[in-house]
């Protein structure tokens, strides 16, 4: 693919990532109040007062189990782990990255083979 070709493609990546960045964010917006909503319409004051974990109660009370309550947890954490474990492998890429272009010392972007 010619220079011409790529720079174009790259101009555009640009500009719609942009307007994905602020679309994703409306809709993650969106999916928050969905929640709230339902858990509110889900859970009763007095309960929700009294709730440590308010939207897990609303799952037991929604599927009449307490089943539903621990796999929504369970769910959560599972969440929670797999964003640890992007931003492990997304920071070490970023040091190898930066010390490959002299923005950090260069001996992090040493692999462990090269150690």
């Amino acid at each position: 693919m010619s220079f011409p070709k790529l720079q174009k493609k790259s101009i555009y990546l640009v500009r719609t990532s942009g307007k994905f960045l602020i679309v994703s964010i409306i809709i993650a917006v969106l999916w928050y109040v969905a929640v709230a909503w339902s858990v509110g319409k889900t859970l009763p004051l007095l309960q929700a007062q009294d709730s440590t974990l308010a939207t897990a109660d609303a799952m037991t009370n929604a599927w009449n189990g307490k089943w539903a309550g621990t796999l929504l947890v369970i769910g959560g954490v599972l969440g929670i782990l797999s964003s640890w474990n992007a931003f492990l492998i997304g920071g070490s890429r970023l040091l190898y990255a930066m010390g490959k272009t002299h923005m950090l010392p260069q001996f992090l972007m040493q692999t462990a083979s090269e150690i």
